[in-house]
């Protein structure tokens, strides 16, 4: 059905061009315009009506299905599970738009994922990092989930549960072409643009006549429901890594990792005598990477023992790895015919020895 419409539109366009070489135009006022043919690229028909299928809504909360991304648990336009929302041009940001042409969708050559970008109208209707999903996110959402029907009303829902039992409900709210609405399936958009014609979108469908449903083209013209991702929260973790080199004086904290940022940020180790250790206390030493570091600790007291964690900072946050410690060593001092003397010593007396050597005393 949804195809057939639009074919027919596209052809009532088509033989309104081509079947004569003058195109008239019939105006309120009783004046008639003529176009020439030849200068006329092509012919829709834009009204004027605005979206009966544009509810305000409010923004929802995300869902953890156990997947890549977080689900919201209602529509663009809703304000709970089981409002139907919208039904939205693909890359209609304003929601309002109800023509059937092409390039209102945001564009006559459209880019291939508007997710995140102008054109997303989660981003633009709910704001924060609420965004349309793409196609590999929908196509997760279908075949790692379990889904299950039922109805209320003359309405019919669609029960979707994640690997992690949690769940989401997804109205069957129809489609909608031009002003009208039909309000059998259920249709939802993806960012990301066909591959196979680029008048078509990949969206979830749903037919209601026998149940099936899975990613397909659908006309970025007509209105579907959008129900919005965002992106899990970021685990940044910080390791502390091992000691070693110890001596009187110093050591070197090996092995200390952070993880969960994409690029270098300021990292380092928090160390002193006490086993309390956070930014406010103890002494810091830092660097920076976006991975695995090592930091060389000096000017230590000997024989004491040294408390020490890993840190890193992300906008203004500091993260912390586990506390451990270790001991420096003692210094080693010998006295003049010691059996192992220290090496000053072992100069001096040579020193003397080449002296005597040289004077004859």
């Amino acid at each position: 059905m949804k195809r057939i419409l639009l074919t027919m539109a596209v052809m009532c366009q088509l033989y309104a061009v081509q079947a004569q070489d003058l195109m008239k135009v019939l105006k309120s006022d009783g004046t008639i315009v003529e176009y020439d043919v030849a200068d006329i690229e092509k012919v829709y028909f834009e009204t004027t009506e605005t979206n009966p299928r544009n509810p305000v809504g409010s923004v929802g909360t995300a869902i953890d299905l156990g997947l890549s991304c977080l689900w919201a648990n209602w529509n663009v336009g809703a304000s709970s599970e089981e409002e139907l929302g919208g039904l939205y041009g693909w890359g209609d940001a304003s929601g309002s738009k109800t023509s059937i042409d092409y390039s209102n969708y945001p564009l006559e050559t459209p880019p291939s994922n508007i997710s995140r970008t102008e054109y997303d109208i989660a981003r633009k209707k709910w704001g924060g990092d609420w965004r349309l999903p793409t196609y590999d996110e929908m196509s997760e959402l279908c075949s790692q989930c379990s889904w299950y029907y039922y109805s209320s009303g003359d309405t019919y829902y669609l029960r979707v549960v994640g690997p992690n039992g949690n769940q989401i409900i997804m109205p069957m709210s129809g489609y909608r072409f031009g002003t009208t609405v039909y309000s059998t399936d259920g249709d939802y958009w993806t960012g990301t643009l066909s591959d196979n014609d680029t008048n078509y979108a990949w969206g979830l469908d749903v037919e209601q006549s026998d149940w099936t449903f899975g990613i397909v083209g659908l006309n970025r013209v007509y209105g579907m429901s959008v129900r919005p991702v965002c992106d899990k929260p970021v685990e940044i973790q910080v390791t502390t890594g091992t000691a070693g080199d110890i001596t009187s004086s110093g050591a070197t904290i090996s092995g200390n990792s952070v993880s969960g940022v994409s690029s270098s940020v300021t990292v380092g180790i928090i160390y002193g005598t006490s086993s309390t250790l956070s930014s406010t206390s103890g002494t810091k030493k830092s660097t920076t990477s976006s991975g695995t570091y090592s930091i060389t600790l000096s000017g230590l007291s000997d024989e004491t023992t040294y408390y020490y964690r890993a840190y890193a900072v992300v906008e203004g946050e500091y993260y912390y790895g586990e506390t451990a410690s270790f001991q420096t060593s003692a210094i080693e001092t010998y006295a003049i015919g010691d059996l192992y003397p220290t090496r000053l010593i072992q100069k001096a007396l040579f020193s003397t020895c080449l002296t005597a050597a040289r004077t004859g005393k």
